[in-house]
């Protein structure tokens, strides 16, 4: 007893004390990095000495550093604060001092700095860069240093070797999208554009995201092209495979867009597109992609084979019950609104009372059936238990689909949607994005989320007299369209391609064609 009380206290007083040291060491971080501004906001490196004079500077006002990581950690402020043509003298003038023995991280260091500075102010001599160093120094690269040996050498004119190098890599691990997106780069900067696009195919198949770098070294070649329509032609290239694969340009990607734009003669203008799919700029509607009926079925099949059934059927259901469920289907007929009952119903909280989520069902089924359209509800057995009126109008006014409690339903509650047509609608608050992730095929997931944009409808309250109100699905695609004399291209704010699809879906860049 005596013990377990000393416990307590004590495990509290070390967490307070392990954050009052974090707090002390972010604030003595932040004083560091402050000083060392005062030394190298803009210093002078024009020779060894310079970086010797600059070294003791350091060493003798900064308490972080040491002779021992100085050079590293002042070529990681640099990097960081994109202080790239100081960076580089500085590894150039150090691998000078050194008789060209630099480490491997320092080598490293130095590939990221031709990278970056590259694609930062578009200047870079690369008489220094030292890739036959480093393959004297070991014939076998690390992972690190194949990706930074790659990014080095695609701003320089032995480009290709690039192709080599990512061979290798893939033998031992998935190029990311930046490294992907670095070859991709050197091939568009070097007119080998079929070379460009088979490689652009290769990433979008191993979903990987393009990099800023790629779309800048692809506007630097349109720069060269001569009128606004070849321009556009060659744009549309492009802009149609990132489409195609969910792709959209960030905004600051189409601020450098828009300086080709500046130099070709066409005329353009950000713009926003209303709730009613209609474009500020040119007034122009947009369209919503159509899914064929090819795509549409694969996409059936693959919800029943992936999601539903899965690699054990009874982590979400029973073979009896979905034998159930298909023999429910085959009665179907003329669908209109497919419900997720419970998802509804809870749109209150899950702290109300059974008759307070009959009720609020109720009245959402009324709302169609009023309308004369044919409705289907998904939901769990319990739900039979709900008072007699309210729950009793839901199953005289529409198809109804019970799992059982430990099932999920959401699965049941695509496929249905899916088995009822392509003009077919849900009803949920759920975005159902967890169900995305168990398609295999990136294509399934585009078209996936594609139908699920168009088909969702959501909730958004009931009022008391019964009133309800939706959210309503955008009636656009959010894809690159040619609408009569415009070419309208998506933008998103937001620079990670992972986040939602729909945040700032209405902003948009408008060009007029010539």
């Amino acid at each position: 007893m005596f013990l377990s009380r000393l416990f307590i206290p004590l495990r509290h007083i070390n967490a307070m004390g392990l954050l009052r040291y974090s707090r002390r060491a972010a604030f003595k971080k932040m004083q560091n990095e402050k000083r060392l501004g005062q030394f190298i906001s803009d210093p002078v490196i024009e020779s060894t000495q310079d970086v010797a004079s600059l070294k003791n500077t350091i060493l003798n006002n900064v308490e972080a550093f040491s002779t021992e990581n100085i050079d590293r950690n002042l070529l990681i402020h640099f990097i960081n604060n994109k202080q790239f043509s100081t960076a580089l003298k500085y590894i150039q003038f150090l691998d000078e001092d050194t008789k060209n023995k630099l480490n491997l991280f320092l080598i490293n260091q130095q590939f990221l700095i031709y990278f970056y500075k590259r694609y930062n102010d578009g200047n870079l001599s690369t008489k220094y860069c030292r890739y036959n160093n480093l393959k004297q120094k070991s014939t076998i690269l690390d992972c690190t240093s194949l990706e930074n040996s790659i990014l080095a050498l695609s701003v320089t004119a032995n480009w290709k070797h690039c192709i080599t190098l990512l061979d290798d890599l893939k033998k031992i691990e998935s190029p990311s999208g930046t490294v992907y997106s670095a070859v991709i780069a050197g091939a568009f900067l070097n007119d080998e554009e079929e070379t460009a696009f088979t490689l652009l195919r290769d990433m979008f198949a191993e979903q990987k995201q393009p990099h800023a770098n790629m779309f800048k070294a692809y506007f630097e070649k349109l720069k060269k092209l001569s009128g606004g329509k070849e321009i556009l032609l060659h744009l549309d290239k492009l802009l149609k495979m990132c489409s195609d694969n969910n792709i959209i340009l960030t905004d600051n990607i189409s601020l450098e867009l828009c300086k080709v734009l500046d130099n070709s003669g066409l005329s353009y203008e950000h713009s926003i597109v209303n709730n009613n799919g209609f474009c500020g700029n040119c007034k122009q509607k947009l369209e919503v992609a159509n899914i064929s009926d090819d795509v549409f079925e694969n996409l059936k099949k693959k919800i029943l084979e992936n999601v539903i059934v899965g690699k054990n059927i009874f982590s979400k259901t029973t073979p009896a019950e979905l034998s159930r469920f298909q023999k429910f289907l085959k009665t179907l007929n003329n669908v209109d609104v497919i419900i997720d009952g419970l998802n509804i119903a809870y749109v209150c909280g899950t702290n109300q009372t059974t008759k307070v989520y009959a009720t609020l069902l109720a009245h959402v089924v009324a709302h169609f059936v009023e309308r004369n359209k044919k409705v289907v509800v998904l939901g769990r057995k319990h739900m039979e238990s709900w008072p007699k009126k309210e729950w009793g109008y839901v199953k005289r006014n529409a198809d109804l689909f019970l799992t059982e409690n430990l099932s999920l339903d959401d699965p049941y509650l695509l496929y249905c949607a899916l088995h009822c047509g392509k003009n077919s609608t849900i009803l949920s608050r759920d975005l159902m994005r967890s169900h995305l992730f168990l398609l295999k095929d990136p294509k399934d997931k585009i078209m996936f989320s594609r139908w699920l944009e168009q088909s969702l409808l959501q909730l958004s309250f009931v009022r008391n007299d019964g009133k309800v109100f939706f959210k309503y699905p955008r009636p656009y695609t959010r894809i690159v369209q040619h609408n009569n004399k415009h070419l309208h291209i998506p933008l998103r704010v937001v620079e990670d391609q992972t986040e939602d699809i729909n945040k700032n879906a209405d902003k948009w860049l408008c060009i007029r064609k010539p």
